[in-house]
């Protein structure tokens, strides 16, 4: 998330504002400076956080494939065409 000051045109108005565009969408949001304080703030930046957490978190589950031997863990890695981290059971 990140914090800009507002364009020329919202700059002529009377209300002071800022603009928040997120990182992971590119979606942005204007809010009235008045309506930020620290509490305002920390809620943003803990949805943010929760946002990106969620995001490696699915990107994880959707690429990490079990293998119970090293048959299988050469199967996979054949078939994928990519080399990540395979955890076999204890």
């Amino acid at each position: 998330m990140a914090c800009r000051s507002a364009s020329k045109s919202a700059r002529a108005t009377s209300t002071p504002i800022i603009v928040l565009k997120g990182r992971i969408d590119g979606s942005k949001q204007v809010f009235k400076l008045a309506d930020a304080n620290e509490a305002w703030l920390r809620d943003k930046l803990n949805a943010a956080q929760t946002a990106l957490f969620e995001k490696a978190r699915a990107f994880r589950d959707a690429n990490t494939y079990p293998a119970e031997t090293y048959d299988q863990m050469k199967q996979i890695l054949k078939e994928k065409r990519r080399l990540r981290p395979l955890l076999f059971p204890a």
